[in-house]
């Protein structure tokens, strides 16, 4: 472990292989594999062998402290000199956490705009926030354990909505 003239945290793996192998390149995660590195340690002696860099460019605090600990997660998971398909494979997992932001569908983002105007503009949005989607499994959108409000949006002037059999004959007590 190491950090860069710019005080990036650095990571350099050594690793049992040497097949040829694309670097990463992302906006604030690189991982170049075989580099051949002049390592110094801080009493001055010199060692050189090919390593795996694995870099984070970014100087906040918060970032390098969760870089730090997945780094070091990942790397008490392989052996001590992983391969590179694994060690890669293994990157892509962490990579993959912070690369790709959750899908969310229009469908979805616009229900959920209309549950949360409707929750600001009732006369009591506490008692609204306490019956909202309280359970995963709840086929409503508000449900209080007596009464239940499903909340449909459109932005077109066809009113054209789907409700579930359940949805329309609730329990006996509403």
């Amino acid at each position: 472990m190491g950090c860069s003239q710019e005080f990036y945290p650095l990571f350099f793996v050594e690793c049992i292989d040497e097949i040829p192998s694309a670097n990463i390149s992302l906006k604030q995660v690189y991982v170049n594999f075989n580099q051949v590195c002049n390592l110094r340690a801080s009493d001055g002696h010199t060692i050189t062998k090919k390593f795996t860099i694995i870099l984070l460019k970014s100087q906040e605090e918060d970032l390098q402290k969760y870089f730090l600990e997945l780094i070091c997660l990942l790397l008490e998971k392989l052996p001590p000199r992983p391969t590179i398909a694994s060690l890669k494979s293994e990157l892509f997992k962490i990579i993959s956490l912070f690369a790709t932001p959750p899908a969310f569908s229009q469908e979805a983002i616009k229900g959920l705009w209309a549950e949360l105007f409707v929750i600001a503009h009732s006369h009591n949005p506490i008692y609204l926030i306490n019956s909202w989607h309280i359970s995963k499994e709840d086929r409503y959108d508000f449900n209080d354990g007596i009464d239940k409000v499903e909340v449909k949006a459109t932005r077109n002037s066809d009113r054209t909505h789907t409700f579930s059999i359940e949805q329309l004959n609730p329990n006996a007590d509403s």
